[in-house]
């Protein structure tokens, strides 16, 4: 790590001033007649929104995040499309729902039919490289298409079965992606950068696993205990769910200063000036807020509602409060390349990016997942949502606007809204209903299956 204080302190100026003056490029520019932006994409996996600070958390978790909020545009109420990896990755590639591409389990794959982001702009002249030392992205499953370079090696050195270096990828994908960057440098590019450290088991490297020590112990039940899945089971956890709270707090100060000097380091290449940053996650991470342990169970906001925030240059700096999804990143990306979007479930955020709130038409968002008994959806409109599990479970109804921790479950009492929101989600789907799943022709291979077992994709 090496003096990791002082050096994030510096990294951290660069970060803060990214100004149109500081990286020395004239405000003025017509987009016509700029050269295509590089796209920066910075995926940090299951990093809930309300533990970033710049969201109203209380640790000092994501400084870099936030000094980039303060020069960018930070998207205050962002849900993603599903509370799954595999099904959330797909729909923000594809711009479409997850019912469209039918990516739920370990099983599916991503059909050939479907075009991404990184087709078309790969078509446009754009160079186009991914890291995903994720199992449930591995390219069997579809989703390099469009990538020149796709990495999905795991980065697991470490022997231990609970040591920190089998997990930390941060740092040695941004060596990677610098390395890659570095080939080229005159032609623009498309680099999506996952980092899985904030994803579980939560190990954070030394000097960020004792960064946020709990203050108060909140002991866990034996029933919790119980339904604590194997892979999350954490040394000297004292059965203590905010020991759990800590260290994964920890790991997201570590994927942010991780932030901070790949933002330097590409400031550094005079690079960064002709970069649009773009920071978000695929999914939240549940807490047993609604009594799950991990995220792909439920859709509820701690596992639904993530962070988003987009810097480029000569930005005006604000904070959006409508509601988003990040499906909509699809057009989004597309047209700051300056490349027509093709149809999609996405509503190009680029509007909002400018001011124009007027001109972006969202009023509704779908998120889907898998679970026992067929799928479960999501529909938020108006201030509200609907939860509507598999058939034979209850509906859940939830205010968001007077109860944006969703415990207050109205269904019962306020049906013609539950009809109505029903109806919306019937709509946004349509023919959609019938989810087009296909398997993988062959049975996961061994190495891929206890991958996935350690991340807690068994199911």
């Amino acid at each position: 790590m090496g003096g990791p204080r002082a050096r994030v302190r510096r990294l951290l100026r660069v970060v803060l001033l990214l100004t149109p003056a500081a990286l020395g490029v004239a405000a003025g520019c017509r987009r016509g007649e700029a050269p295509p932006p590089n796209l920066l994409f910075v995926l940090i996996d299951a990093l809930r929104a309300d533990h970033v600070s710049s969201y109203g958390y209380s640790r000092p978790t994501t400084p870099s995040l936030d000094a980039l909020a303060a020069r960018g545009v930070r998207f205050a109420d962002v849900m993603a499309p599903s509370n799954r990896t595999r099904t959330s990755m797909p729909s923000i590639w594809t711009g479409l729902l997850p019912s469209r591409h039918g990516l739920f389990t370990n099983y599916d794959t991503l059909e050939d039919r479907f075009v991404t982001v990184a087709e078309l702009l790969r078509q446009r002249g754009y160079r186009t490289a991914a890291w995903c030392p994720n199992p449930s992205l591995n390219r069997r499953f579809g989703m390099g298409q469009g990538f020149e370079v796709y990495d999905d090696e795991i980065l697991e050195p470490g022997t231990g079965p609970r040591t920190w270096e089998r997990y930390e990828t941060a740092s040695r994908v941004n060596a990677r992606a610098l390395q890659w960057i570095d080939r080229e440098p005159g032609r623009p590019f498309l680099a999506w950068l996952h980092y899985r450290d904030v994803h579980g088991p939560y190990l954070p490297p030394p000097g960020y696993d004792r960064l946020f020590v709990p203050g108060e112990a909140r002991p866990l039940s034996p029933e919790e205990v119980s339904r604590r899945p194997a892979y999350l089971t954490l040394p000297d956890d004292g059965n203590d769910l905010e020991h759990y709270v800590a260290q994964y707090d920890g790991e997201i100060r570590y994927a942010d200063d991780r932030l901070a000097e790949l933002l330097a380091e590409l400031d550094r290449r005079g690079l960064l000036r002709h970069t649009v940053v773009i920071v978000t996650a695929d999914h939240g991470e549940a807490f047993l807020d609604h009594g799950q342990w991990e995220h792909g169970a439920l859709l509820h906001g701690e596992e639904t509602q993530v962070p988003l925030v987009i810097w480029r240059q000569g930005l005006e700096p604000r904070v959006v409060q409508r509601m988003v999804s990040t499906i909509d990143l699809f057009p989004t990306l597309l047209e700051l390349a300056g490349v027509t979007p093709p149809p999609s479930d996405g509503e190009s955020l680029l509007p909002l990016l400018e001011g124009r709130d007027g001109a972006y038409r969202r009023t509704q968002a779908v998120a889907e997942s898998a679970m026992p008994g067929g799928l479960q959806r999501a529909v938020r409109a108006d201030g509200w949502k609907l939860i509507v599990p598999p058939r034979g479970r209850p509906p859940e109804l939830f205010h968001r606007r007077l109860d944006p921790a969703e415990r207050i479950d109205l269904a019962a009492v306020r049906s013609r809204r539950e009809r109505e929101l029903a109806g919306a989600l019937e709509s946004i789907l349509g023919p959609a209903a019938s989810h087009p799943f296909r398997p993988v022709s062959e049975p996961l291979g061994r190495e891929l299956r206890e991958q996935l077992r350690a991340l807690g994709y068994a199911r």
